[in-house]
């Protein structure tokens, strides 16, 4: 694993500082160093070191200060959590240190002058706890790629549905797409923003490759088979032994209307249905609805036009 581990150097003692960075240049696993003497400038570079891995903290600083330090640092969005070591002042004892410090996060102490071998064993440490931390990664970031992919193939699915079904969502599970998004966000929050949207935008271009598009032109359901008004209304005044001009005459309004209707080339209107009905019998409604029918079958379907 390539990895370059960001160590940041706090102490007020330049000689101290100076030191500590020609002992991390000599370690095994590369380092890269930057300095501060205070915690205030060094709380102003951890926030841009998303990718910062130990911090190196001088015993003469105080005890309060370190604890708000660290504070700070976890309220940052950097990308691993940092390890911290305290730096021991040649005057002050180990053992005093150990017993303030060990239960306020740190995990390591160096005393001066820092041997290579002790130097080198906290950035192992580190390193180790880098590794980890990116093997967690990954793992978060093959299961949210996988959950990603499901969510939006269910989401696909819903929508081929609702267009199947006119608009109704059919068989899709809304619970199942609930806990889904609960487990995304869960992961989401352990990984990066930085390393999240190439995700999705990875994700949502795969499934865009593989999406077979037509899949979601609405299709229309063909209406079922109805004949002209026409045609219904020749075969009721054959029945009743009905001649057309006969019709004509009993019919008020335009005969030229009734008779394009017979010939299957006009179209019955409210007017001409409400006269029907009174000659006839039937309501306007039944008349209307025998036009609506036709009109129907005609739009869904494209060869009746040309029939």
């Amino acid at each position: 694993m390539n990895i370059i581990l960001e160590c940041l150097v706090v102490c007020p003692e330049t000689a101290s500082r100076a030191r500590l960075k020609d002992a991390l240049s000599l370690t095994k696993i590369r380092t890269s160093v930057t300095q501060a003497r205070d915690l205030r400038r060094a709380t102003e570079i951890a926030s841009k070191q998303p990718e910062l891995a130990v911090v190196f903290m001088h015993s003469t600083l105080s005890e309060e200060s370190i604890r708000k330090f660290q504070e700070d640092v976890a309220q940052m969005k950097l990308r691993y959590r940092p390890i911290f070591v305290v730096t021991l002042h040649t005057d002050h004892l180990l053992s005093e240190y150990i017993s303030e410090h060990m239960l306020n996060g740190i995990e390591g102490f160096l005393s001066e002058p820092f041997a290579t071998t002790d130097v080198d064993d906290v950035i192992q440490v580190a390193f180790l706890n880098r590794q980890k931390q990116v093997e967690a990664e990954d793992r978060n970031l093959s299961a949210l790629k996988f959950m990603m992919h499901e969510g939006l193939t269910l989401i696909d699915n819903a929508a081929i549905e609702r267009v199947k079904r006119a608009g109704r969502g059919g068989g899709f599970s809304r619970r199942r797409m609930n806990r889904l998004k609960l487990r995304l966000r869960s992961l989401g929050e352990k990984v990066g923003v930085e390393l999240l949207l190439p995700l999705i935008e990875e994700s949502v271009a795969q499934q865009i490759k593989n999406l077979d598009i037509t899949l979601f032109h609405r299709t229309v359901q063909r209406a079922a088979y109805a004949d002209h008004p026409g045609k219904v209304l020749t075969e009721i005044i054959e029945a009743r032994a009905l001649s057309p001009e006969r019709l004509c005459e009993l019919v008020s309004g335009d005969a030229k209307e009734l008779l394009a209707l017979l010939d299957e080339k006009g179209e019955l209107t409210p007017k001409l249905s409400r006269e029907l009905a009174r000659v006839i019998g039937n309501t306007p409604n039944y008349w209307l609805s025998l036009q609506t029918s036709y009109d129907n079958y005609v739009r869904t379907n494209p060869s009746a036009r040309n029939g």
